[in-house]
């Protein structure tokens, strides 16, 4: 700075301080940026402004004033030299406007002079020269701790977010620990010289603020700052500096410098203390803000040399062994990296500090698994996370040599097994027995990975995810074999811990990447054991039949991850468990259900399957031995029907003549023994009927909506002459009914075969046609199953009812075969639809009619409308009083009622144009259709009534006309008109 430039600065601090006029403030700062100010002057005149501006702070009591002449005095410190003395004045007067050291109390006062105040503290301690600075920590330090005093008071009672974080600042800027890259040697040993004795006040002070979580995540993160860039500073163990030496003994204080050559005492007595507040700050590795995390991190690389503190550093290892389970990747990277470092320098063994750390983690190991148990009975998952965090990093950072050394002792392996014995603690109550699981997408050869009856303690996945860790970390080789055997004997003998033990052995043996197929092969026998296997899934104790449930699910899951650790070489065990596991793939049990296509999915991958059904297309063999030497013998038949029926499920055509003679079996077994449950076979006959629409592309064909019209057009060429019309074929026009009409047609049939049978060789155009295999296999499963359509038991009626709806479908083009059948149908489907009081029922019902009409047509017309159809009116007519005014919110949308009705209201039209229905059947459902034409009906089933009409104009326009004009006249002038209005209206429009 030129001489002129410097007086005109000067007279400018001067007229400040003298006018105190803001716009002086103002020429100083546009001024200093014109002049370019980048370097500090020392100047005896500057150091008398600078007196002055002291001297007028100190007596000044306008407050506004004060802090108008603080910010001249930070600018000016910012480029002027001072002495040693001067800046220990200098800090005695700025500290004296914020504390009271008579009262020893704080002084009220502004934000905006706090963070002045401090500026000023910081730009003073900066105006210091080094080699000034040295002297200053050497030999003054008891004339700067009022400061230090100061900032941490601020630190812990002013409740200024802005201002606390500026005050940690300052202690770090007194400390040389703001910037370390400027902290040469001398200065550092002056300094660890001169702050030794403060390390308790500021360590305290620090800890005690960000125990406050309101302290708020800018705090925290200062603070962790400040703290561990201080105490490790002055926990380096310094061998007697040369350059504070001739400092000191310039001035005469040799006492002072003995003290900077710390005895091993001085860093014990430091280390229990610092030990205890780093166990404190643990917690923050569970912080929601990722900045306390990363500065965490920070926190640990600054302590990590500090191996004069092995119990501290000890913790400062758990700290980072728990971040590097982070769930931000930059925090998890780094702090991945800082423990390598350490772990490289305690394995080396360069220092027998760095062995007595190894030590302490041991024994911090074994009170840490201790805790576990304690800490998963809470309810705080963070602390649950963390802790599980914890314990992966313990085994990472030990690896599996050390683990290994650590897990001889038997308490330490009793300790670790038990705890997490229960911190893999399943819930019983929280699993569902009855609830349905999603089974669609388990062809696609993908691993399946869900596990619905594993119900934790915790709700966090991520403490789930880090479970499956340790178990993993477990499973390493030179470790296994004890952890194994240890879980073995708790699942043997232990009851109540089975299956926690089961869940821990299949984490531990579903490792990739190492050698367990002995051990797998041994675990697979164990759980096929009878004992443990076949489990009572039945009785009153609901408690106890959930338990072997979730064992048998755990099993199943356990054994189709020990299939996917081991890959290929599972091909020896497949045979052994590929039946029992297909027994728990077809329960009745959803959730074993479940668990059992989950594990035959994982055993398909493994082996190299591109699907479940390669993997059974390829052993059918296998399956149709054990299940025929099964049926054979009598005994366990539900379970021979289950495996049969994932058979059907997941296989091809290419199974059918293999199966042919299975399925003809359970058909004779079915009608010799009708004592025996009847469900499981009719869930068979289910499966099979549906794999055959599949296999044959067997689908529903849909008729046409044709006008009355259109179709006596089609059937004019159909007319014999001299023969009369007739349109109505009820039973009094004709005489007799439809069942009687049918016999007589079936014995003229019978009679003319009889009579052309010893033509028949000759007459080869009269040859009947042989159906298929499938077709006669689903002819036999239709005849047997018409016979348990009258029971009174829902379950069964309705699977006979799916299996009828399906199966005619199969026999479409086999009029022969499916005309007989419909016939045998009928009858019992009329006690059916008596079920009013099961919604489900007259469904399903309903379904069948409509298949009925649709290949059959006016065969079963006459039956139709004079006994189904007022039934049909009737339940409409009934169930529409319970719909009125259901709006969108109200639960009966979610009823088997409000479905029924919507299936009914939607189809009805369909069932007339496939029955040709003449206008007096019509007029049966019309009553029940009318009442949904009210726009008080949910609006769903108002669109499908008003469907129904504009269908039946097509069909039959009179009838339609005629009705329409019968709803005008009821509820035209009548209260209810504006009820219908709207709706009617819109029929009109089409």
């Amino acid at each position: 700075m030129k001489e002129e430039e410097q007086n005109t600065l000067l007279d400018l601090y001067m007229k400040l301080l003298i006018y105190e006029d803001e716009n002086f403030l103002d020429c100083i700062n546009n001024f200093t940026k014109h002049i370019g100010l980048d370097c500090r002057v020392k100047s005896e005149r500057m150091s008398h402004i600078v007196a002055g501006y002291l001297n007028k702070v100190d007596k000044e009591q306008n407050e506004s004033k004060v802090l108008l002449l603080l910010k001249g005095l930070n600018h000016l410190l910012n480029f002027v030299y001072l002495e040693r003395e001067f800046a220990f004045i200098t800090n005695a007067i700025l500290v004296k406007l914020i504390y009271n050291p008579n009262e020893k109390a704080y002084k009220n006062r502004s934000e905006h002079l706090l963070l002045s105040v401090l500026d000023c503290l910081i730009a003073c301690i900066h105006a210091v020269h080094e080699d000034d600075l040295i002297t200053v920590y050497a030999t003054g330090t008891y004339k700067l701790s009022p400061t230090i005093h100061s900032c941490i008071g601020i630190v812990k009672f002013d409740e200024t977010r802005c201002v606390r974080k500026k005050a940690i600042e300052c202690i770090m800027h007194y400390s040389q620990v703001y910037d370390i890259s400027k902290l040469n040697n001398t200065l550092r040993n002056a300094v660890i010289l001169g702050f030794k004795d403060m390390v308790p006040g500021i360590a305290t002070g620090l800890f005690i603020t960000m125990q406050d979580e309101k302290c708020g995540s800018d705090i925290i993160v200062a603070g962790l700052r400040c703290w561990s860039r201080v105490v490790a500073l002055m926990m380096l163990n310094t061998e007697k500096p040369k350059d504070v030496l001739e400092a000191t003994l310039s001035m005469g204080k040799q006492d002072e410098f003995e003290n900077i050559s710390r005895k091993r005492e001085w860093f014990s007595q430091h280390d229990d203390k610092l030990e205890v507040i780093v166990t404190k700050f643990a917690k923050f590795t569970s912080h929601d803000v990722p900045r306390v995390t990363r500065e965490l991190v920070n926190f640990c690389e600054n302590l990590i040399d500090s191996r004069m503190i092995p119990k501290t550093l000890s913790r400062v290892i758990q700290i980072l062994a728990v971040l590097t389970e982070d769930r931000y990747a930059d925090t998890s990277e780094k702090a991945k990296s800082i423990l390598l470092k350490a772990i490289n320098r305690i394995t080396r063994g360069d220092s027998m500090e760095y062995k007595i750390v190894l030590d302490h983690l041991q024994e911090n190991f074994y009170k840490d698994i201790s805790d576990l148990p304690q800490i998963f009975n809470g309810l705080d998952e963070r602390r649950q996370l963390s802790s599980m965090c914890m314990l992966v990093g313990y085994l990472k950072f030990f690896g599996a040599n050390e683990t290994r050394s650590v897990l001889f002792s038997q308490s330490n392996l009793d300790c670790l097994m038990k705890s997490l014995l229960d911190v893999a603690k399943l819930e019983v109550d929280g699993v569902n027995l009855l609830e349905e699981y999603s089974l669609q997408d388990l062809e696609t050869g993908v691993v399946d990975s869900r596990t619905p009856w594993k119900v934790f303690r915790f709700r966090d996945k991520a403490i789930e995810k880090k479970l499956e860790i340790v178990c993993s970390l477990l499973g390493q080789d030179g470790i296994k074999e004890m952890i194994f055997y240890y879980l073995v004997d708790v699942y043997r003998n232990d009851l109540k811990n089975r299956k926690e033990a089961t869940l821990i052995i299949n984490e531990l043996l579903s490792r990739k990447g190492s050698e367990n197929a002995d051990l797998v092969i041994e675990m697979i026998d164990i759980y096929l054991e009878r004992e443990f296997w076949n489990l009572s899934l039945e009785g009153d104790n609901l408690l106890i039949i959930r338990n072997n449930v979730i064992q048998i699910c755990l099993q199943l899951e356990g054994i189709g991850k020990m299939a996917l650790a081991i890959g290929e070489k599972f091909q020896l065990s497949l045979l052994k468990i590929l039946y029992v596991v297909l027994e728990r793939a077809g329960s009745g049990l959803a959730l074993l259900k479940a668990a059992g296509l989950s594990c035959i999915t994982n055993v398909s991958v493994a082996c190299k399957y591109k699907s479940i059904t390669e993997l059974i297309n390829k052993n059918s063999d296998y399956f149709s031995y054990h299940v025929i030497r099964k049926l054979k013998r009598g005994n366990r038949n539900e379970n021979v029907l289950n495996v049969l029926a994932v058979v059907l499920t997941y296989s091809t055509v290419d199974v059918l003549m293999s199966i042919s003679n299975i399925i003809e079996g359970i058909l004779l077994d079915s009608f010799q023994k009708q004592t025996v449950k009847v469900c499981p076979f009719l869930r068979v006959f289910l499966v099979f009927v549906k794999r055959i629409r599949i296999w044959f592309c067997v689908e529903a064909q849909p008729n046409a909506i044709k006008s009355r019209l259109e179709k006596e057009q089609e059937h004019d060429h159909f007319k014999v002459s001299n023969v009369e019309s007739q349109s109505d074929f009820s039973d009094d026009i004709m005489g007799k009914t439809a069942d009687e009409l049918f016999m007589e047609d079936m014995k003229k049939k019978q009679e003319e075969l009889d009579m052309t049978m010893d033509d028949q060789e000759e007459e080869e155009g009269y040859r009947k046609k042989e159906p298929p295999l499938y077709v006669k296999l689903t002819e036999a499963i239709l005849r047997r199953c018409v016979h348990y359509l009258p029971t009174h038991d829902a379950t069964t009626r309705l699977l006979v009812l799916e299996i009828l709806t399906n199966g005619v479908d199969v026999l479409a083009e086999w009029e022969d075969e499916l005309l007989p059948i419909v016939h045998q149908i009928f009858d019992p489907l009329l006690t059916c639809f008596d079920a009013i009081e099961t919604p489900l029922v007259i469904n399903l019902s309903f379904q069948l009619l409509l298949a009925l009409s649709r290949l059959s047509k006016d065969f079963i017309r006459s039956r139709t409308a004079k006994h189904v159809l007022p039934i049909l009116g009737k339940v409409l007519k009934k169930q529409s009083k319970e719909s009125y005014l259901k709006d969108a919110g109200s639960a009966y949308r979610y009823t088997q009622a409000f479905k029924m009705q919507e299936a009914l209201l939607s189809q009805l039209a369909i069932l007339i144009n496939d029955l040709d229905m003449g206008e007096t059947s019509i007029e049966l459902i019309l009553i029940g259709v009318e009442p949904y034409i009210s726009k008080r009906q949910p609006k769903s089933l108002q669109e499908s009534a008003i469907k129904f009409y504009r269908t039946l104009s097509v069909i039959d326009e009179n009838v339609a006309a005629t009705a329409i004009a019968a709803i005008e006249k009821r509820y035209g002038c009548s209260k209810y008109g504006e009820e219908f209005e709207v709706n009617v209206s819109s029929i009109l429009i089409k």
